[in-house]
């Protein structure tokens, strides 16, 4: 166990304060109960892996999470070139806002809905929230830094490893469809790049 204290309270101790909230916090911990893990997904935990675990496994998720962090922090340069360039404009450096944080919760819980449908596409994405497909693209690049494909697949994957954890299907291919992957290799495929482990291999553990 860590010294003065826990894994929970450093992680709200680094996502309460404004110098390091924004660095990406992976959670190594013996801790397998899920009441454990909503707490760490409450607190902003980027990522969390169980003990014992697989070393590529780690390395794996770790580039994951500092492409994600470099495409944000891309995102952030952008916003302040153009507060510098238009600063009459409503831009801020300060880029996710009480109202962001609702609109974000507001469009995760929509596309969730529609995550068993493989056919859902970007243009019905954004039609869906009156928005044009450019306009939705900015907004979730300025908010998350990913587009709206990536941010819908990144919300499948999350998912898919959740109802794995859960025991929620029997098959890969059960939960593959869940997910909205029309084919179990596809998502086979996209689950090891994510996660640094097949499917299998989640279940096997």
């Amino acid at each position: 166990m860590m010294p003065v204290m826990d894994g929970f309270q450093l992680l709200k101790k680094l996502k309460s304060d404004d110098r390091y909230r924004h660095l990406p916090v992976i959670m190594l911990t013996a801790r397998a109960d899920m009441q454990d893990k909503l707490k760490a997904l409450r607190i902003g935990v980027d990522d969390y892996l169980l003990k014992p675990f697989d070393e590529e496994e780690l390395l794996v998720r770790i580039e994951n999470l500092l492409q994600n962090y470099e495409e944000r922090t891309t995102a952030v340069g952008i916003m302040e070139s153009q507060l510098k360039t238009h600063p009459d404009e409503n831009v801020g450096t300060k880029l996710i806002t009480i109202e962001d944080q609702a609109w974000l919760e507001f469009f995760e819980t929509a596309l969730k809905k529609q995550m068993p449908n493989a056919n859902y596409s970007i243009a019905k994405m954004a039609s869906d929230f009156s928005m044009s497909e450019s306009t939705l693209t900015r907004q979730l690049k300025r908010l998350t830094g990913l587009t709206p494909s990536r941010y819908f697949q990144e919300l499948r994957l999350s998912e898919a490893r959740r109802l794995f954890e859960n025991q929620a299907f029997r098959t890969i291919s059960e939960v593959a469809y869940q997910v909205g992957f029309s084919d179990a290799t596809s998502f086979n495929r996209a689950f090891k790049k994510r996660f640094g482990k097949s499917p299998s291999e989640l279940i096997n553990d």
